[in-house]
């Protein structure tokens, strides 16, 4: 029957309607005998699929026909987790009103918290925060939604955690702080400095390598230049040497950069205070 039937991105009829927010439609497949909890390809739900236009009125619909705000798609996020991360919080604030614990954890210990953080979600994240969300709650590999805000360049979102007590010192399980995250991510301008102003180490060591702050953001481009500028008008010593004892300008990394890429690190190198650090090779 076309009830089960999947199209070509993967959707059932049911989660189709839910995603284009045609409430009469979910409510006639449902009483067709559409089956509620029926997941898409890649195991979203209609429910998850009704927060991408935030609409509350289907999920009350949904939930009222039996489906199940905590039950995870592939990925092991649920629904209540998908309605923090995009635009609009109604159908977050209808789980909320239905009793959902705001630090309800995923399979992977993951939570509304750190998916709004993920995605920018500013006024999910003071909704989820004002509903007793623990600031730096964090999932299994440790990381917070700090981290994972700082990782994705999202500015409004660290600045709003900040302002709600959240660690900037803390480290994950492999030891990498917020700023390790901002170093590691997207680029986005204001992160590494207000991450350092709220008392991240710009000189922090991570893992065995004993990887400094300059040496994770030259591992991980595009935007070498961008990360260097700012980290080291914010105090990063590139002077400092890995387990291996390199500086920063010695790693292998900076010799596969293009030469004029290499050009402007050295020159946001010479202009650190201290002392002049090692040319390379």
């Amino acid at each position: 029957m076309f009830l089960k039937h999947y199209d070509l991105i993967g959707h059932t009829a049911l989660t189709a309607a839910a995603d284009a927010g045609q409430y009469d439609s979910v409510r006639l497949l449902v009483e067709l005998g559409a089956e509620v909890d029926g997941q898409k390809a890649g195991g979203a739900t209609a429910l998850m699929s009704c927060t991408y236009c935030d609409s509350a009125i289907i999920a009350e619909y949904l939930v009222e026909a039996g489906a199940n705000p905590l039950l995870p798609d592939d990925r092991g996020r649920t629904p209540f987790e998908w309605s923090a991360g995009y635009d609009g919080t109604a159908v977050l604030e209808y789980f909320l009103s239905k009793g959902v614990d705001p630090a309800t954890t995923d399979i992977n210990g993951g939570t509304a918290l750190i998916w709004a953080a993920y995605n920018g979600n500013t006024e999910a994240l003071a909704i989820l925060l004002d509903s007793g969300a623990e600031v730096d709650q964090c999932e299994k590999a440790g990381r917070s939604a700090l981290m994972v805000a700082a990782e994705w360049g999202q500015l409004g979102a660290v600045r709003l955690l900040l302002s709600r007590g959240a660690d900037a010192t803390m480290s994950a399980h492999d030891g990498s702080t917020s700023l390790v995250a901002a170093c590691r991510g997207s680029y986005y301008e204001g992160v590494i400095e207000t991450l350092v102003k709220a008392g991240a180490d710009p000189n922090v060591r991570v893992g065995e390598a004993r990887l400094t702050t300059l040496m994770v953001a030259l591992q991980n481009g595009p935007w070498w230049v961008e990360k260097v500028d700012a980290l080291i008008r914010s105090g990063a010593d590139p002077t400092l040497t890995n387990a291996e004892g390199k500086t920063f300008l010695e790693m292998d990394e900076m010799r596969r950069l293009r030469p004029d890429l290499r050009d402007q690190l050295r020159a946001l190198v010479e202009q650190w205070p201290g002392s002049e650090p090692p040319g390379e090779d």
